[in-house]
């Protein structure tokens, strides 16, 4: 390599010795002199050895091009058909919804989420987006797992039959699921608490088979700051913790359930 002008390629650095005038160099310094990896150096070592005993390198594979990505295998009239039907099951419902339906059974399509706005969007069925801004929320109320906090909220509707009636909910803050939902003409605590009785006996059976620390969020109305929700947090073991006072993100688990009950 007499004559040679830096700099060398890989197969030249694996070739040097590394005895000095200073003493043995190690493999370290000289791949860091020469500005090649220790991966490859060792590589080319390798293929030398096999070209010494007579047989043919290993030489990197060349790069395979890239495939074209798979053309849409179902039509969009099928498409339009499917979400067409869905949609007329549930009005309510957005594009996340009808592209997880589309993807069980009847139909069983795999499409992608935007081919499926794309064509909501051109069949007239994408809501209007809200106008007003929300506030970003200070802390979080989801948690990672289920059953470490559930959350609980009341509204009221009006029906036909009944006139105004309060409607309550219970929901896991970690799973999302739903685990109680009850309407009723009493605003009493006892009937806006029966809905968390209840869910802790459908899932529980009993107070000693509460996971310890399990967190009962609700806001600051009258039937959840009284003596009987004390009383039910005590009797079944339960944290329970409030909602900052004006803000309604603090329980946003729970208004997010309610909301998507007076949607649909």
């Amino acid at each position: 390599m007499e004559g040679r002008v830096a700099p060398y390629s890989t197969e030249e650095v694996a070739q040097m010795s590394l005895d000095t005038e200073a003493g043995t160099a190690s493999i370290t310094m000289l791949c860091v002199v020469f500005g090649v990896s220790r991966a490859a150096y060792y590589k080319a070592k390798a293929r030398a050895a096999k070209t010494l005993q007579g047989e043919a390198p290993t030489l990197p594979s060349p790069a395979q091009p890239r495939r074209a990505p798979p053309r849409c295998s179902v039509s969009t009239e099928t498409l339009r058909e499917a979400i067409r039907a869905i949609v007329d099951a549930h009005p309510a419902w957005g594009v996340r919804k009808v592209h997880a339906t589309l993807r069980r059974a009847p139909y069983e399509l795999r499409v992608g989420k935007n081919r499926v706005w794309a064509l909501m969007k051109d069949m007239g069925l994408c809501f209007a987006p809200g106008t007003s801004r929300v506030r970003a929320t200070h802390g979080h109320v989801v948690v990672p797992e289920p059953n470490r906090r559930w959350a609980t909220d009341m509204t009221t509707t009006f029906t036909t039959c009944e006139g105004n009636v309060a409607v309550t909910i219970v929901v896991d803050c970690g799973c999302r699921s739903v685990l109680a939902v009850q309407a009723t003409k009493s605003q009493e605590s006892q009937a806006i608490l029966a809905p968390v009785r209840d869910a802790l006996r459908l899932e529980f059976g009993t107070a000693g088979g509460v996971p310890d620390g399990l967190e009962l969020r609700t806001d600051h109305g009258p039937q959840y700051t009284g003596s009987d929700c004390h009383a039910l947090c005590m009797e079944w073991q339960l944290d329970h913790t409030f909602a900052p006072v004006g803000r309604p993100t603090g329980n946003a688990v729970a208004e997010r359930v309610i909301r998507t009950m007076k949607e649909e």
